[in-house]
Parts: structure tokens; sequence; C-alpha cells
């Protein structure tokens, strides 16, 4: 016989380590994902507190509080995120008003015809668009 004969080699152990790889990735994708919603909940309320309006404008003047679009804060209060697993065992981030939405959010988020837009929503997407392609690059990923 001419060759290279390998013994000991077990197939099982090659598949069990991969199956680590794997399950450490999903971690630190998860890990990622809890970091991205942090930080765009934290972007929309500050965007949230920096959207100037005359009525906000007017109570700050009156020394009754700050010129953002925050009265009685539970537009502030109920921006939230909810990371969770869909059937297919993707992993899906939901951020905004999750739980309540009042109709003057939207008012407020999207504008009227007397009220600018304040586009938190979609500034903190933009943003947390950009941090997961930086993170999951930085994990050595592949993102398109």
């Amino acid at each position: 016989m001419i060759g290279i004969q390998w013994q000991g080699f077990d197939i099982k152990d090659l598949e069990h380590e991969i199956h680590a790889i794997i399950d450490q990735i999903e971690v630190d994708a998860r890990q990622v994902l809890d970091d991205i919603a942090r930080e765009v909940v934290d972007e929309m309320y500050s965007i949230l507190i920096a959207a100037r309006t005359a009525t906000g404008d007017l109570r700050e003047a009156a020394g009754q509080g700050i010129a953002g679009r925050v009265d009685t804060g539970s537009m502030a209060r109920d921006i939230k995120a909810a990371l969770e697993s869909d059937i297919d065992g993707a992993v899906v981030l939901t951020w905004g008003w999750v739980n309540n939405v009042e109709p003057y959010y939207l008012a407020q988020e999207y504008g009227t015809t007397k009220i600018r837009a304040m586009s938190a929503l979609q500034q903190s997407y933009v943003k947390g668009r950009e941090r997961l392609r930086e993170r999951l690059q930085a994990m050595g990923l592949e993102v398109h």
C-alpha cells in the first residue's frame, strides 16, 4: 500500500466541535441583539427629548418641564424593545411602542399638518441597522 492512513479520527468529535462553535455564535449574536435593543430604545428616547415643539418651548419657558416632547412622560416610558424567536427559529427584534400605542404617539412620530414629525423610529432603525452590521462583522460574520 502506498498512501496515508489516519487512525483514530472520530467524526463525532468533529461534529461536536462544529455544534459548539455554532452554539457560541448563536449566544454571541443574541447578545449583540440585546445590546442593539438597548441602543435603539436609548436612541428613540434621545430623539424624543431633543425634538422641540412650540408647546414644549412654552412649557420650558414657564419652568414647567423641558422643551422636548415630554409632558406626562408616558410616550417616553412606553418605548420598549422585545427580542423573541419566531416559529422558524429566527430571532426577531421589535422596538418602539411595542405594548402600548396611544394615538398621539403616532401623531408625534409621523407628524400632522400642525405637528412636525419626530421620526424617532426611522432614525433609530437606521442607527440600529448600522450598529448590527458593525457588530456582526466584528464577529467575523459576512453581512449583506
